[in-house]
């Protein structure tokens, strides 16, 4: 370390390029930042984005989408030890998916039973 005197008395320049940190002077680095905010899942955006798209865009194949990759969020976000986010989302997912699958169900049967009824009878319109 370099004195340096400016009329009054010397004092050390911790400007100077020379300048020696003292052996055993803690260094400081700065403040811990602390945990990381956990992360949404992306298996959860996806369940619910598929599970939408299924009734909106895709009927059925958004809706098997949407159910697998609710699943497959739940079991991430149950492993991940709080690490992610998004339970919510992915049972939103799961439901809406699921709804979506039973309605198809529906409308299949439906549409089953009327092809069914009207094939033998003869009032049926065929044009």
């Amino acid at each position: 370390m370099t004195p340096i005197s400016h009329g009054g008395g010397a004092h050390l320049d911790t400007n100077h390029p020379k300048a020696a940190i003292p052996a055993g002077t803690p260094q400081y680095y700065g403040a811990y930042p602390g945990p990381m905010a956990p992360s949404t899942s992306t298996w959860a955006i996806a369940s619910l984005m598929c599970s939408l798209a299924g009734w909106f865009l895709v009927p059925v194949l958004g809706s098997v989408l949407g159910v697998i990759f609710g699943h497959i969020a739940l079991g991430e976000i149950k492993r991940s030890d709080g690490r992610l986010e998004g339970r919510g989302m992915a049972i939103a997912g799961l439901i809406i998916g699921y709804a979506m699958l039973a309605f198809a169900v529906c409308v299949i049967a439906v549409a089953i039973a009327v092809i069914a009824n009207g094939v033998g009878n003869p009032s049926f319109p065929t044009q």
